[in-house]
């Protein structure tokens, strides 16, 4: 029968087990994951032209799959990214967000 010092042991083991399993998966999620990447000034440039915001053309790639959308600068250095969700409801609820935190933003507010 095992004492009590090694039954805890184990349970440490099996959370860290637990972690690592969670890193694991989203790792893959991550290499499985379709991505795009945006050169900002030229995609924001288009959207002007257009009339268009930015949620309207992300609204319009949601197809089920989560992708990863990557915004780099003219040289190709990383901006920002966004995960463009599987719904236009969730995607709906991200701009929702995005223009609060935007708007705190310009207010000074942090």
């Amino acid at each position: 029968m095992p004492s009590k010092c090694s039954f805890m042991s184990m349970r440490t083991s099996s959370n860290q087990f637990n972690k690592y399993i969670i890193l694991f998966t989203q790792y893959i999620l991550q290499l499985t994951m379709k991505k795009i990447t945006i050169k900002a000034k030229d995609f924001f440039e288009l959207l002007k032209l257009k009339g268009e915001s930015m949620w309207d053309i992300f609204a319009q790639i949601i197809d089920g799959e989560e992708k990863e959308i990557t915004f780099i600068n003219d040289q190709d250095e990383y901006l920002f990214h966004y995960i463009l969700p599987t719904t236009k409801e969730k995607l709906l609820e991200d701009k929702e967000i995005f223009s609060k935190e935007y708007a705190d933003k310009l207010s000074g507010s942090n």
